[in-house]
């Protein structure tokens, strides 16, 4: 008696289409459907149904170009799909939108991918476990968490990984083609291994707000299914290579020559395989008798501390990283807007070009002019010009310059202040519970290297001091830029104005001539994002060189040893600026005391 299956669905596909062996969902009415078109691979996910749910084109650049998917597996919360393609390379895909969370190119060129599979941690059962109420959790309580967590999180940033498009903004949901995004994101970044991203734990806040679940079954809580599980590849030399989380690179297991694993399975610390020959040529024909690996750090927290680490302090220099290129962009400028930095030069350039052009000055200088207005208040014909003309010196100008000038002041001493340094302090603090790890019998197998981990620390105290350099600099400047502009304002009201309604000045003579000097159009600040490391002392930042209490003494005493006693008694004043004569004030708040014991006259400060 013949049976038939009565089909679920019926999928009509545009194009030729393939199956794999894991392409449906353990645990959803989902099925994963690859695809070829152009000479590009295509990844979709499709409803039983029938309804396709979105498509990808599989990442691809110079370097690692996707020429065939290979095999895919699950994660173990059926969240996640990694797709194994030649060249070598991982992509986990999001099943809500099949974007790539991340791609891990397997270093070597000279295999081909042959499988992959994800494991999720199976935990020994033991007999009479305490009561929930009496524990403490799975983990072990990681000193590490407890410092940040005691700490301020880190302001979010603009997430530079995922920009959004015209589509993802006025798209209507539904079925679309969105091809895949290569992250704009440096090697170093790229390389670093880490975990999956988790913010949290790197102690900076996120600025993402909760993503819409595509999928109704997908709406519960998130769960802790795939901590620390493993995802397997396998590659024609006889490799497998493994990955915590299905990120961090644990090492590979060596098999053989020409041979791959035709089945494996985890159990714990072990791995079962039945290895088999690599070339498609050869005879499928495998061993009953499995092959069996221990694997002993697999069910230790360990390594998974050192990934830990190593993941919030990716996390940690990419955020520094981003915040150094939107300070450079605000201060120097970028692609799509001007820099507050020329801003001050242009002005210069423009009125100097004034004095050569209409005034006929051969070289003219115009912050020796600017200087000797403001000292003598007088100047040369061409500089009273430029300041009484509309064209340059307008209200609106000035107010723009000032907006853009104090704005990026701010943010270049509040990013300074309050991101970058504590971005590096939390980096030193991971690099003090590494350096301590080091010193352990535990951690041996990670092969730490002293002064490898020295030479980190003494950096990143140095980015901490650098970072402070810089807010206490742009904070000078803006109170020095501040003061130029009021003077700015004050000489322009004085050209225009008559004899008989002359302003009176408000600004502080020193901080103007202290900006037109290094200010105006060479900065200190220009230091920090080109050439060599600015050198400054502590004393610049607040710091005191010396903190010895008894030496500080010893030069207070001195000081005062050597004060000044060349002043007059305020009894008999000898002009009338001392008496406060003339309506003026006394030039000097100072008395003299005399101690009849030593006859010498002290001055001491007046109470005012």
């Amino acid at each position: 008696m013949a049976t038939t299956i009565a089909p679920v669905a019926t999928i009509a596909l545009p194009n030729p289409s393939r199956v794999l062996r894991t392409s449906w969902c353990p645990d959803k009415d989902l099925l994963v459907m690859l695809s070829r078109f152009a000479q590009q691979e295509k990844l979709s996910l499709w409803k039983m149904s029938g309804s396709k749910k979105w498509e990808v084109d599989l990442p691809g650049n110079a370097e690692y170009k996707v020429d065939q998917i290979v095999d895919i597996a699950w994660s173990p919360d059926v969240q996640s799909i990694a797709v194994v393609s030649n060249p070598g390379l991982i992509t986990i895909h999001s099943i809500q939108n099949g974007s790539v969370e991340r791609a891990i190119p397997i270093p070597g060129r000279r295999f081909r991918v042959t499988g992959v599979w994800w494991f999720r941690e199976q935990k020994k059962v033991t007999k009479n476990r305490l009561p929930e109420v009496f524990k403490r959790g799975e983990n072990t309580v990681w000193p590490f968490d407890l410092q940040l967590i005691s700490l301020i999180d880190v302001n979010p940033i603009q997430d530079e990984t995922k920009p959004l498009t015209s589509n993802d903004l006025f798209a209507f949901n539904g079925a679309r083609n969105r091809p895949a995004q290569a992250p704009k994101v440096p090697p170093v970044i790229t390389t670093w291994p880490s975990l999956p991203t988790d913010l949290v734990a790197a102690s900076i806040a996120s600025n993402k707000p909760d993503a819409q679940q595509s999928f109704p079954e997908a709406e519960d809580e998130a769960d802790d299914t795939n901590v620390n599980s493993i995802l397997a590849v396998s590659d024609s030399l006889g490799n497998v290579h493994l990955f915590l989380e299905g990120s961090y690179p644990l090492g590979n297991v060596r098999l053989g020559a020409e041979v791959t694993p035709r089945s494996l399975y985890k159990l714990r610390e072990s791995l079962f395989l039945h290895p088999g020959p690599a070339s498609d040529s050869s005879s499928p024909a495998v061993a009953l008798q499995p092959s069996i690996f221990k694997l002993p750090y697999l069910t230790g927290r360990h390594y998974r501390d050192v990934a830990r680490v190593s993941s919030a302090a990716r996390e940690l220099v990419w955020y520094a990283m981003r915040v150094v290129k939107e300070m450079r962009a605000a201060w120097f400028g970028s692609d799509t807007n001007a820099g507050a930095r020329d801003l001050g030069q242009k002005w210069v350039n423009a009125l100097e070009q004034r004095q050569r052009n209409e005034f006929g000055q051969e070289e003219p200088y115009a912050l020796l002019d600017l200087t000797c207005l403001l000292t003598t208040g007088r100047t040369s014909e061409g500089v009273l010009d430029y300041l009484g003309s509309g064209e340059h010196m307008s209200e609106r100008s000035i107010q723009k310059w000032e907006t853009t000038m104090v704005e990026a002041l701010t943010r270049l001493r509040d990013f300074s202040e309050k991101r970058v340094a504590p971005a590096c302090q939390r980096l030193r603090l991971l690099l003090q519970e590494v350096q301590g790890w080091a010193a352990l019998p535990q951690y041996a197998a990670c092969n730490f290297t002293v002064e490898e981990i020295d030479s980190c620390l003494d950096m990143t105290a140095r980015a901490i001091v650098s970072s402070a350099w810089l807010a206490a600099t742009a904070r000078k400047e803006l109170i020095r830029f501040k003061e130029f502009m009021k003077w700015l304002r004050y000489e322009i009201t004085r050209v225009n104005a008559a004899d008989h309604h002359q302003p009176r000045p408000q600004h502080d003579i020193l901080e103007v001539n202290e900006y037109l000097t290094s200010g105006l159009v060479v900065s200190q600040i220009d230091k920090w994002f080109i050439g060599p490391a600015p050198r400054f002392t502590p004393e610049s930042l607040g710091v005191p060189q010396n903190t010895n209490i008894s030496l500080a003494l010893r030069k207070a005493r001195a000081a005062l040893n050597l004060w000044d006693q060349t002043v007059h008694d305020v009894s008999s004043p000898r002009s009338p600026l001392a008496r406060g004569g003339g309506g003026g004030k006394p030039k000097a708040n100072r008395i003299i005391t005399r101690y009849p014991e030593t006859g010498r006259e002290t001055p001491r400060p007046r109470a005012h």
